[in-house]
This record gives C-alpha cells, structure tokens and sequence, in this order.
C-alpha cells in the first residue's frame, strides 16, 4: 500500500464553510492502485451458478428479456458455473426435460455483455484407469472448448475452473484429476493459447508461522487430526499433493489461477479479509502456485449453518465492505457469491409455485401464491442491490486509486473493516437474543476512489455501517467538480436492518439515484451560479447504506 493517512477530522468545508465529519485528499497523478478493466470478470463482484439447473428455453429464449433486466439489477454481470461440460453434454439428451440449451443461453450472456467462468467436472480412478473412458473424458470436454470457439463465443468466457471443491478426495482420486487437466490443459492451449485456467486449491488453516514446517507437515505420510476448525487437515495433503502432481506433469505452469471457497464474514474467518492472508500463506508454503491470480468462486458470510442469512440488509452492508476490500487485491480477477438463486440475498427465483432455496435449514420453501399466471420469475434481494451499485461503479470506472476508512487510507489495517463490522454484528445479535444489553454497532465508513479510463470522471464507492450520517470532503489537487450524481442502496426502517426479508413481498431497502443540482460548477441559463468554489466535493452518505458518488472533473481555470 502507499501512505498512511491523509483522512482526518476537519472543521470547515470549502467554498461555503461546512462542516465535515472527515476529509479525504486524492492523489490522481502516477499509476492507480490497479486497472480492474484488466481482470477477467471487468466487475470483481459476482455470482456463482449460471442456473443450468433451471432449464434454458424459458430463461434464455421465451422470458429473456425479464431474466436480463433481473439479473442486471443484482449486478449479475459476472457469474461462475458449476459442471458446465456436463451441461452441454446434455444438448442432445432423449428426454426433452433433462436436454440443455448452450447456445440460448451463451447468445444470452454475449448479448448482454456478461463474463462467465465455466467449471469443469473431474473423473475418478476407474474411468482414468481404463483407455477408452479417458479418452472419451478428454475428448467430451475438448468438444466443448472447441464449440465456444467455433461458435465465437470466447470473449464471454473468462477461463475454466478445473474441477469443484476436488481437494476432498483421497490420494487415489486425485491421481486421477491430475492425470485428466494434464491431458487436457496442453490440448485447451494448444487451440486456444490464451485461455486462463484454473484449479481449486484449499485454504490453509495451519496455525504454525514457520512456512517450512507447514510444507513438511503437509507432505508427510500419515493422516492429519484436526483437532480445532483452524487446523490443517487432509484436504490440505490431498490439495498439496495435487498441486505438486501437477507440477511434476509439467501443467501448474500453464494454469493462470488457482481457485477458493471462502465462508464466515468475521475474525478470523476467511470470508474477510482473513482469507486473503491465508491463501498468500499457502502460497508462501507452496511457492509452485505463488504469483497465479485467483477466482473466488464461492464466498458467503456464514456457511452451511445459516444459507439463508444473505436476505437480511445488514448482511449486504457487510459483503459491501468486502467488496470493497476484494477490489484492491492486486491478483483477485473475480469473486463469485454463493449463489444467484437460492434465496442467498442475491437473485431470487420461483417456479411459479415457490421460491427456491438450496436446502431447508429452518422450515419450508417459501410458497409464491403472487407470481401472475402462476409462470417463473425472479427478483432482486438485498446483496442483488449491493452488488449492482459497487459493480456499475467498477464497470464504468475502473481505474482504482485509493481505498480507506473515516480514520485512515491506504493502510493494509483498514482491509479488516469488514470482520470488525461483522463481529460488533454478531456480538449485537447475540445479545438480544440472550436478553441482554447490545453492546451496539459502531460500524465504519469504509470507501474506494475510482476514475473513468480517460481520468475526466471521479467515483467513490461508499459503505456507511454507522448509525448515523457522514459527511466528507473531497479534494483533488488541480481538479474542480460538476454536479456528482448519486446511486444509492439504503434500509428504508433501520428496526428491520437484522431481519430476513420476505421473497415475493415488498422489500425493506430501497436503491435510487439522483443529480445533486446544488452544487458543481454549472452550464449558465437558468443554472447559471458561482465562478468558482468547485474545488472540493462535499459528499454525504446515509447511516446503514451503499453508495457510488460519481461526478466530472475539470482543471481548475488559471487565474487571468
């Protein structure tokens, strides 16, 4: 990161004096923090599951319009998939129930710009043993790879994740894996040179410093005993051996990332900013993956525990601070939340009949008895509204300067927020439900600063997890502003801020946007104001809220 703090406490604004909570300074000249037009997902915010499992004609062909306008309103523009290659396999299938639309539903991405991470499935150690089913297992997934070029469907691809969750399997199963993507990756490159791959690879829990002795354990015979959540455990010998079986073919070198699965929003879980450090220490440990950039392609702030905890508001808030952590990691080219479809906070979706979720944890499926005609639909939850702000934001400015709090910037402290946040969440909540005194939630503003690719336009993408309003003054040295213009994603009622909202029902939050004509240097007629005093833009942002602050940016005029 670059320097400490130039955020601070001020008492007076700029042309008119007012007051503002905390200032922050900008920087724009030199080289930006990084260029997120360059990653594979154009977004880093995501989604995972691309709804294979839904059936493509309907979503894709008879309803795509709606499905489009759904999807782009939970900033679904980035999104992964699970076993995509048996998914196109299925195109030609007898049964019309069971047979898939590629084509529907490739056309559909490229139409509307999306980025999609394809998943591929892995074989066990029969169908690697015997020729003709490895060849057969090669050959179905390089047909595959050899229809999206065809069909010229490559610049929606961003890679192909090799496998799901594969570091599981015992030693014997991974030969397997490890034979297939050796096959398979020279083929893939072969006829597409610069296709990015990438294989998943387990978070390291091992508690021990010494990076050396973590290697040594993990490459050791014997069976681990995990004897805390924080321990190592097989998985990580299988996802060492793994990664060293693939070295040894001559292949990790040709593979572009290595892919996480990362649940648990505070201290010191590896949804936060936690996980990141874990996965750099992995790669301390096993320098054969150090430098590969990496996918996220499952993030979630709580685990199999609690899958339904993304339709609560303040959920969102916190995936927002996360965000905007993930955004500043200089080898992240995507996350990918978990999921687009099970009411995880995100995109909703109902058969007409009941809106459907990825296992009962505490009662029935919703039923939808308001869906018109009884017909498929879908909607956007709160995560949906989060991730559509800070997506636009990073789409259409992608240059990245500067990340930091109301107290500090460019700090690597200020990248924990969100597991701070999380945790005076959960001891708040625990609270209550104990019948005790809450403690309260402080909460954080926590920002990014942003520029358009041509560096005529500003953005800061802003969480408020306080209680109260903030306001801030920008400056850029050299720089005047226009009217900035505000995309805002707020709880309307801060009493329903931990509560689960009700699929198919009005919702608690509410997203906006909006000109601020009161400020900004002006065109004339009706508007015409100041000469100057656009030297600094004073920003306010909304307790328990998301929000981008766009505005142009001009040099200021030399004094005659």
């Amino acid at each position: 990161m670059k320097q400490r703090m130039i955020v601070g406490l001020v008492a007076a604004g700029c042309a008119l004096g007012a007051f503002a909570d905390f200032e922050i300074k900008l920087d724009l000249s030199g080289k930006p923090m990084r260029d997120l037009s360059k990653t594979t997902s154009k977004a880093i915010v995501g989604y995972i599951s691309a709804m294979h499992e839904y059936g493509d004609d309907y979503w894709f062909i008879t309803n795509k319009v709606q499905t489009a306008a759904a999807m782009k309103k939970a900033g679904c523009y980035n999104t992964a998939t699970w076993s995509s290659d048996q998914w196109f396999a299925r195109r030609n299938h007898k049964n019309p129930k069971y047979r898939s639309n590629p084509k529907a539903q490739f056309d559909f991405w490229k139409a509307n710009g999306f980025k999609v991470l394809l998943g591929m499935t892995g074989i066990g150690p029969k169908q690697a043993a015997d020729e003709a089913q490895f060849n057969a297992a090669v050959s179905n997934r390089m047909e595959f790879v050899k229809w999206i070029i065809d069909n010229k469907y490559k610049d929606v691809v961003q890679g192909f994740e090799l496998g799901c969750e594969t570091y599981y399997l015992p030693y014997e199963r991974q030969d397997a894996l490890i034979k297939l993507w050796s096959a398979l990756v020279p083929k893939i490159l072969k006829i597409w040179p610069k296709c990015q791959l990438g294989v998943p690879v387990a978070e390291n829990f091992e508690l021990n410093p010494d990076i050396a002795h973590v290697r040594e354990r993990m490459l050791a015979a014997g069976e681990i005993k995990r004897d805390t959540y924080f321990a190592a455990a097989d998985f990580n010998k299988y996802s060492a051996y793994f990664i060293l079986g693939l070295a040894t073919n001559n292949v990790l070198d040709k593979i572009s990332h290595v892919t996480y699965h990362t649940y648990g929003a505070e201290t010191p879980y590896s949804c936060p900013y936690y996980g990141v450090k874990r996965i750099r220490g992995f790669a301390e440990a096993f320098p054969e993956i150090k430098g590969k950039r990496t996918w996220w392609t499952e993030i979630r702030p709580r685990s199999d525990e609690d899958n339904r905890c993304q339709r609560i508001f303040r959920e969102a808030l916190i995936m927002g601070h996360y965000s905007l952590m993930m955004i500043c990691q200089p080898e992240v080219d995507g996350f990918y939340h978990h999921n687009m479809c099970n009411l995880a906070g995100g995109l909703y979706i109902s058969n007409g009949k009941g809106w459907n979720v990825q296992w009962m944890d505490e009662g029935p499926d919703y039923a939808d008895l308001d869906s018109p005609l009884n017909l498929p639909r879908m909607e956007v939850g709160p995560q949906g509204s989060v991730y559509h702000v800070i997506g636009n934001a990073v789409r259409l400015n992608p240059r990245l300067w500067h990340h930091g709090t109301s107290k500090e910037m460019d700090t690597e402290d200020t990248f924990y927020t969100s597991s701070r946040v999380t945790d005076q969440v959960y001891a708040h909540r625990q609270a209550l439900k104990a019948g005790k005194k809450s403690p309260g939630v402080t909460g954080e503003v926590e920002w990014v600063a942003l520029t358009s690719s041509n560096n005529q336009r500003l953005c800061l993408v802003i969480v408020n997890t306080k209680q109260t309003a903030e306001k801030i003054k920008v400056t850029v040295p050299g720089k005047q502003f226009a009217a900035p213009t505000y995309h805002i994603a707020r709880i309307k009622d801060p009493k329903y801020i931990d509560c689960r909202e009700v699929p198919g029902a009005s919702k608690l939050w509410e997203e906006f946007s909006y000109e601020d004509t009161q400020t900004g240097y002006a065109g004339g007629g009706a508007y015409e104001g100041p000469k100057s005093g656009f030297d600094c833009l004073n920003v306010e942002v909304g307790p328990n809220s998301v929000q981008s602050v766009t505005v142009v940016m001009r040099n200021t005029p030399k004094k005659k």
